[in-house]
């Protein structure tokens, strides 16, 4: 085993997620409230542009950017894997949206033209914040939850390390290192810098764990069978009358392009 300092994924080379990362389960039931609401924000950032443009890299099923079509004039919604975006144009079709489009692309290399939207945001997907500054307009911001390194933290340290170290996602950051590395790196190309943490409890069921870490990059190399003991002691360990108990950590990062 060792102790080799964790590294953020390069954009680039992002193994796309499939079809089942769209079950419920994955996303466990919140017993305390969200630290902020990210369509509300970015809702309110729309408000001071007209004719707002929003471009949500890393879309998923599109659930939490559906409820926002009334407050931009066109969303374009990426994803590189196929069956997500079959997902989404299956929930845009259902929700009759005609302001949506679903285009295939990866968080690296952003297929759009420089200045093109007014916001870009990323929600617990990857990102390129050279390539968000890129396409953004003058004015524009980046908009991005992405998870921190006490991240359901009590589950992924069961599993232990492995020859790249800790298997869980994000474990071996020091407190405050991601947010101090989010903000240098994107000091390099936007003017207005903020970030800030969030912390709330979430219950999961057996069921929504499997799915979390079959469907997810949350633990490296997750294999039910191979895992089967570990799986026992976070179901021994961690289950309480509520569920499988574990703590959400966030960080938010928003950026102007002035």
């Amino acid at each position: 085993m060792t102790d080799k300092k964790p590294q953020l994924v390069n954009p680039s080379i992002v193994v796309p997620y499939k079809r089942g990362y769209g079950n419920d389960a994955i996303r466990g039931h919140d017993a305390t409230e969200r630290p902020w609401n990210l369509q509300k924000i970015l809702a309110e950032l729309a408000s001071s542009f007209t004719n707002t443009t929003l471009l949500d890299i890393g879309c998923g099923t599109c659930a939490r950017i559906i409820p926002l079509v009334e407050n931009f004039e066109k969303i374009y919604a990426m994803d590189p894997s196929e069956s997500m975006r079959e997902v989404a144009l299956e929930n845009i079709t259902k929700a009759n949206i005609n302001n949506m489009v679903v285009v295939d692309g990866h968080a690296g290399k952003l297929p759009f033209n420089d200045s093109t939207f007014s916001i870009v945001t990323s929600m617990m997907s990857f990102f390129d914040e050279q390539e968000m500054f890129r396409v953004l307009q003058p004015g524009g911001y980046a908009v991005i939850e992405t998870s921190g390194n006490k991240d359901k933290e009590n589950i992924k340290r069961l599993f232990g390390k492995d020859d790249q170290g800790w298997r869980g996602q994000r474990i071996g950051f020091e407190d405050n290192e991601l947010q101090q590395l989010y903000h240098q790196k994107f000091s390099q190309y936007f003017n207005d810098v903020k970030i800030k943490d969030g912390f709330w409890k979430t219950y999961y069921t057996y069921e929504g764990i499997i799915a979390l870490l079959t469907e997810t990059s949350t633990v490296r190399n997750f294999d039910m069978k191979a895992d089967s003991k570990i799986i026992e002691e976070v179901t021994n360990k961690l289950t309480t009358a509520s569920g499988i108990e574990s703590e959400q950590h966030r960080i938010l990062i928003i950026a102007r392009k002035i």
